[in-house]
């Protein structure tokens, strides 16, 4: 762009050599001469440094040429300070310097050489001076600019250079983390309608688990109700056997007096029947004394027959006896036998109903686990629904990166 500016001056030349009275073929020339050193370069370099400042140097050698050709005229010196902008279109500091370097070369030499092709007026060194000033104080700020300028262009040039690839990743993570989102919010919402339809056999499983709990409790006491009647019968059952023992020692002393008693009655029997004989003897005098013998004998027999109907019934009593304490003395044994047994059956309880509670403890524990998982199911759930949401807004903003890497991609070039 900088070069078909300096082309433009070969037909201004030949233009400004025409109006003010010169050879037009000479101005043509110079300005040709002037345009073929950066054309080579423009043609084997055209990305040099060096080709940018031959560039910049040609620009200010076509104002001396025009200001040369315009014998001087003020007017003129305005091409020197455009040039000096262009150049900024470099991005780089040393055209720019290079370029008012020309510029003040031109002045000096050509003031000492040719003054009247510089100024159209006498002037003296110090107007030189002054026009360099001027030309110092355009040169910083266009410095400024032309560095500025090539910050920008880098930033563009490396923007479009990885802007689309970015765009590109960007777009295959979005759709991936899309997809992601997607299967997440699926696979949650699957999750959270699973847990939905367990939640009522959980809570039935749970509240059987309270009724285990609330049975197994009321079966420990009722165990406990069973082991302390089991005792108190024992004990009656123990005093049960003592007292079919004290009966059955009562039983043998009451024998022994009944015999006694037989024995008591066979000898009043035999002193009646001495009674009887003695009062044969006395005759008359011993009638009454014989009636009395024979009531006496009489009594002495139903003695002894009491006696022996006691002793039988004694007899069969004591037999009872000991065949009742034979049985309860096997009835203790079984009772004995029985409590042992309910021992071990109350601390087979006493260990299944720790079991059982240890048991509600884990059930109540997964339970309580399950409620987390759920509570964490609905979070997830909900987090995959605002991830969605985050997606399509992603998906926005990879779109409108992608829009703006079109726009920088078409200004860049």
């Amino acid at each position: 762009m900088f070069f078909l500016v300096i082309a433009a001056h070969l037909p201004l030349s030949v233009v400004a050599a025409l109006a003010f009275n010169h050879s037009w073929l000479a101005g043509l020339g110079i300005a040709f001469a002037i345009a073929l050193g950066p054309a080579l370069l423009l043609l084997t370099a055209p990305a040099s440094r060096t080709t940018s400042i031959a560039l910049a140097v040609a620009g200010i050698s076509m104002s001396g040429l025009m200001i040369h050709l315009g014998n001087g005229m003020i007017e003129m010196h305005f091409h020197i300070f455009v040039t000096l902008a262009m150049v900024a279109m470099f991005a780089e500091a040393l055209p720019v310097l290079a370029a008012a370097g020309t510029a003040a070369v031109h002045h000096i030499a050509f003031w000492l050489w040719l003054p009247q092709s510089v100024f159209n007026y006498e002037a003296g060194f110090g107007i030189v001076l002054l026009h360099a000033v001027f030309v110092i104080v355009e040169t910083i700020p266009v410095c400024w600019i032309a560095l500025q300028l090539r910050r920008s262009v880098d930033a563009q040039s490396l923007t479009a250079q990885q802007l689309p690839s970015v765009v590109t990743e960007l777009s295959e993570a979005t759709a991936q983390f899309a997809a992601l989102s997607q299967n997440l919010a699926a696979g949650a919402s699957e999750q959270e309608h699973a847990l939905a339809s367990t939640d009522s056999a959980s809570s039935q499983i749970e509240a059987a688990t309270k009724s285990n709990r609330q049975h197994n409790e009321q079966m420990m006491a009722a165990m406990a109700a069973v082991n302390t009647g089991f005792s108190a019968a024992s004990k009656e059952l123990g005093a049960l056997v003592n007292d079919v023992g004290n009966i059955q020692a009562t039983s043998r002393k009451i024998a022994g007096i009944v015999r006694l008693i037989d024995e008591i009655a066979l000898q009043t029997k035999l002193l009646s029947l001495n009674a009887s004989v003695e009062a044969a003897r006395a005759g008359a005098f011993g009638g009454g004394f014989s009636v009395v013998a024979d009531e006496v004998r009489t009594l002495a027999g139903r003695c002894t027959e009491a006696a022996r109907e006691t002793t039988t019934l004694v007899e069969e009593c004591a037999r009872m006896s000991m065949a009742g304490s034979r049985r309860a003395g096997h009835v203790a044994e079984l009772v004995s036998k029985v409590g042992g047994d309910i021992d071990s059956v109350s601390k087979l309880a006493g260990k299944v109903s720790e079991a059982n509670r240890q048991q509600v403890e884990s059930i109540e524990q997964v339970f309580g686990s399950f409620r987390e998982i759920k509570n964490l199911t609905s979070r997830n759930s909900q987090t995959a629904a605002e991830g969605a949401q985050a997606v399509r807004s992603l998906e926005d903003q990879a779109a409108l990166v992608g829009q703006i890497s079109g726009e920088l991609k078409a200004l860049s070039v």
